[in-house]
């Protein structure tokens, strides 16, 4: 059962740490009587339970992959199906949960926050701004290879 305390939304991060690197911006919506609802930033999203017992959380939901451009399924569990197991297991105070998660294609930590924690600290939102970085440069990269190509084109080379 859900404590009353954990209740709403909570958004966070995900990081992984095996068998590769990288972060993820999370959403968890816990009701009263335990269930989760999850998605991310990678697309997944599924549906569980959240366990909490004094400061104490365990919990499992699972995820469905989400689909490429071409409609196949961007993550895959080793025996080739695309529902994935994901378990939790951490503690929660003051607004904050932290933990391990596992599955089968991945595990790490996690931080979840409350609605007033996630916009006070920036523990929370660390995958986010990772993201936005990363589309920055992105756009960089291909506003200056678009400059590079006209340059090229008006000098006849």
């Amino acid at each position: 059962m859900a404590s009353s305390i954990l209740t709403g939304e909570w958004q966070g991060v995900f990081n992984a740490t095996q068998p590769r690197q990288g972060s993820v911006g999370v959403t968890g919506v816990f009701s009263r009587s335990g269930e989760i609802i999850f998605s991310s930033q990678s697309g997944l999203r599924g549906s569980g339970n959240l366990n909490v017992a004094g400061g104490q959380l365990e919990g499992s939901f699972m995820a469905q992959s989400p689909l490429d451009a071409q409609g196949r399924p961007m993550f895959r569990n080793p025996d080739g199906s695309t529902d994935i197991l994901f378990t939790l297991k951490g503690s929660h105070a003051n607004g904050v949960m932290r933990g391990k998660y596992t599955s089968t294609i991945e595990s790490g930590n996690f931080v979840m926050c409350d609605d007033a924690n996630y916009k006070q600290t920036s523990e929370c939102r660390a995958a986010q701004v990772q993201v936005q970085a990363e589309d920055s440069t992105s756009a960089l990269l291909q506003a200056v290879g678009g400059l590079l190509g006209a340059l090229k084109g008006l000098s006849g080379k």
